[in-house]
């Protein structure tokens, strides 16, 4: 829209589209089905937009249910992958110290410690991004600079 791609009447829609989607997700605890909130209705997999009755659901677009029906179905999943993104970022720009020895890091797979001492990525981050290296591997190692030099994490 910004940049001029989108012509006017896509805007004016998109506009629209976004303003009852504000408005229906304010209005949710107003709706009950047999005296379940909507919110916890639209939830349960046998319910969906289309079996609404009738009386809720001329109230905005199909389209508009539809997408506060995906959003409620899979909110949880989206928080998760929202902490997962925030968990990323925190190791983004730690950084891997050079006195650190991976083939002594006790559970870091075979494939990991290869790749790692190979490569000698400079941040978590960095280490991340290398194909073999497992989001397990990743907080192994976050753990193992936390602890520092001389701490084991053997038990």
């Amino acid at each position: 829209m910004e940049l001029g791609l989108a012509c006017p009447e896509r805007t004016a829609r998109f506009h629209e589209k976004s303003r009852q989607l504000a408005e229906l997700n304010s209005r949710l605890p107003e709706f009950k089905i047999d005296s379940v909130p909507l919110e916890r209705w639209l939830k349960r997999p046998e319910n969906s937009a289309e079996t609404l009755p009738p009386e809720i659901r001329r109230q905005y677009p199909d389209a508009v249910w539809q997408h506060i029906e995906t959003d409620l179905k899979y909110a949880g999943y989206i928080q998760r992958q929202e902490e997962q993104i925030a968990r990323t970022s925190r190791h983004e720009s730690k950084a891997i110290p050079g006195w650190i020895d991976y083939s002594k890091i006790n559970g870091l797979r075979t494939e990991a410690v290869q790749k790692l001492g190979s490569v000698r990525p400079e941040t978590l981050g960095q280490a991340a991004r290398l194909s073999g290296v497992t989001p397990a591997d990743i907080a192994l190692l976050g753990i193992w600079i936390t602890r520092g030099p001389d701490k084991s994490l053997a038990a």
